[in-house]
């Protein structure tokens, strides 16, 4: 974590701190489950809007209007595209946060159709097989890959206006 960022300097230090530190655990709570598959890949690879979206969901799973305004924050003035996120953050939009935010959406969406307990068993097992997203998700939400990503951009169109 980079301590010189306004999450450690500014007056609200205290919730930066805990919010990244959230972020962080997250990662550091499922990375065991990777078996190296992380990377540009899509087909092979542990979606990165799998990763930082949790990491973010759990950031601010006590908290869902630091969640809420995170994503206007982010998303404010970007062109969606109705698309999840890919492998590259730095290519997709104008900000790496709009990523985040659009990824954190996913998340959040499956939890709010399929539970919590259906997200984190996605999550562990795409970690595990990322090459089954489209059974995951069917488990997770009934829906196959394509069905989630439309359904998933008009929760996000819904959640950004």
């Amino acid at each position: 974590m980079d301590t010189s960022t306004s999450r450690f300097t500014s007056s609200s230090w205290r919730r930066g701190v805990g919010d990244i530190s959230r972020h962080e655990i997250a990662h550091a709570l499922v990375q065991p489950q990777d078996p190296g598959a992380y990377g540009q890949d899509e087909e092979t690879s542990i979606r990165a809007w799998v990763v930082e979206g949790f990491a973010e969901y759990v950031s601010c799973r006590f908290d869902r209007a630091m969640g809420d305004a995170g994503v206007r924050s982010d998303l404010a003035g970007e062109k969606f595209d109705g698309g999840l996120p890919g492998q590259d953050f730095e290519l997709e939009y104008s900000s790496v946060g709009a990523n985040y935010s659009l990824s954190y959406l996913a998340i959040r969406f499956i939890a709010e159709k399929g539970g919590e307990e259906a997200l984190f068993e996605f999550v562990v097992d795409h970690y595990r097989k990322p090459t089954n997203l489209d059974q995951q998700l069917q488990k997770a939400v009934g829906m196959n890959e394509s069905e989630f990503e439309t359904a998933w951009a008009q929760y996000v169109r819904s959640n950004i206006r």
